[in-house]
């Protein structure tokens, strides 16, 4: 297995810096893993290592703004949410598909990596994808007392502190790196409508989601605070033409706690990781005999 940083270049000329991680044969799969709100990359390496490790190529970057990718041209303000969609996952896309033709290009999609990655054209490629407690974040899709604070913090704390062109995520506890402004600005204004993104007074066009006819694996973690069962299957039903199984795992199933970062963690190489790269060569194996029947017909 090697690793190389290299530099992925959107289609509105931004610079993101990434990684990739290679098996010494030929892949079986690319996959892309598509990060969290504010979180670096560098949280996923241990788990894209380990999938390369497996004979899969994997692939993590950092979004505009976040950690090693520095914004060029622009300001905090003026980047959106949904440019981290349409424009940088579209970029991870584009690269594994030039990179890796033969190889079925997969999704790992990290809360919001799950949630913006049908804003990417390449996502009609996808031969699969997994969720990692990817969800919608209407506040009111959270139980009491959860509730309360998510709508204390889209209603009033994010959008005030979003006034500038930096979002203190460091300062506040949110992440250890902080965000541009403009994408929690409106990730708080999709944080305030019932169906979140996909709502028609995003202004997002949304569309490319229900035609999306693919096998999804979708988790939920118990102890996750930031992603509740509800809203998880929020998102799950924005996605009509997929096929979804949905996994909710207890701390004592996997193993220990989980919370919202914790599934990359490698002490759950056996009882996560190992479950989700078996689901991910059954659907390997599916695409490879549906394109023998094909080829015979």
């Amino acid at each position: 297995m090697t690793t190389q940083e290299l530099q992925l270049v959107t289609g509105d000329g931004q610079t993101l810096t990434a990684t990739s991680f290679v098996p010494d044969s030929a892949p079986s799969a690319s996959v892309v893993i598509a990060s969290a709100l504010g979180v670096p990359r560098r949280v996923y390496g241990r788990f894209a290592a380990w999938l390369a490790e497996n004979g899969l190529a994997a692939l993590t970057f950092d979004y505009r703004g976040i950690s090693d990718s520095e914004l060029e041209g622009i300001k905090g303000s003026e980047v959106r949410f949904a440019d981290w969609g349409e424009q940088d996952i579209q970029a991870a896309f584009t690269w594994a598909l030039d990179t890796h033709p033969d190889a079925p290009l997969f999704l790992v999609g990290n809360s919001c990596g799950g949630q913006l990655f049908g804003l990417a054209p390449g996502s009609k490629h996808l031969a699969g994808a997994v969720f990692v407690a990817a969800q919608t974040a209407y506040w009111k899709n959270w139980p009491l007392p959860g509730r309360l604070n998510m709508g204390l913090m889209f209603n009033a704390v994010i959008p005030l502190l979003s006034m500038g062109n930096t979002f203190p995520a460091r300062r506040i506890g949110m992440s250890s790196v902080d965000a541009p402004a403009g994408v929690t600005r409106q990730w708080a204004r999709w944080g305030r409508l019932p169906r979140y993104l996909f709502d028609p007074k995003s202004g997002i066009d949304a569309g490319l989601y229900r035609s999306l006819c693919l096998p999804v694996l979708a988790y939920g973690f118990d102890d996750d605070s930031f992603a509740p069962a509800e809203a998880i299957e929020a998102l799950c039903r924005e996605l009509p033409a997929a096929k979804i199984e949905r996994r909710q795992i207890s701390p004592a199933e996997a193993g220990g706690a989980i919370g919202h970062f914790g599934f990359f963690r490698d002490k759950y190489r056996a009882s996560l990781w190992q479950p989700t790269l078996d689901w991910l060569r059954d659907i390997q194996a599916l695409n490879v005999d549906s394109r023998k029947l094909m080829a015979a017909r």
